[in-house]
């Protein structure tokens, strides 16, 4: 990749990592009135052109949301066909509701974690 290449993946990450922690604010509001957290990606994406597809508001990354009654994890992985496919390192995003940030080179989340560069 070419450095203007390798400098848009990264400003791309910006786009998970924003979406995140707005979801997990967002979580937060719907659990101080609701006894669980929501599981439901719909409502949570703040301003988002594509929250019926569960993609950030670029459409750069789909998000997915576990949640429990006193637990979430929240995660975004690039679109398959967009930019951020490219991005070998940070193919995983997630944050949960310890405010635990994790990276992955792997859509599984399972591969190297890559949490220092991607976060």
């Amino acid at each position: 990749f070419s450095s203007y290449q390798k400098s848009l993946l990264k400003s791309g990450r910006a786009e998970a990592k924003s979406a995140l922690t707005q979801i997990a604010a967002a979580e937060e509001q719907y659990k101080f009135s609701n006894p669980t957290y929501s599981s439901s990606v719909s409502g949570m994406l703040p301003t988002s052109k594509n929250a019926a597809s569960s993609q950030t508001n670029g459409g750069l990354y789909t998000i997915a949301i576990s949640a429990a009654t006193s637990t979430y994890t929240i995660t975004a992985k690039p679109v398959s066909t967009g930019r951020q496919a490219k991005d070998t390192d940070c193919q995983y995003f997630s944050l949960n509701q310890l405010g635990a940030q994790k990276a992955n080179n792997n859509t599984s989340g399972t591969g190297t974690d890559t949490t220092a560069i991607c976060w």
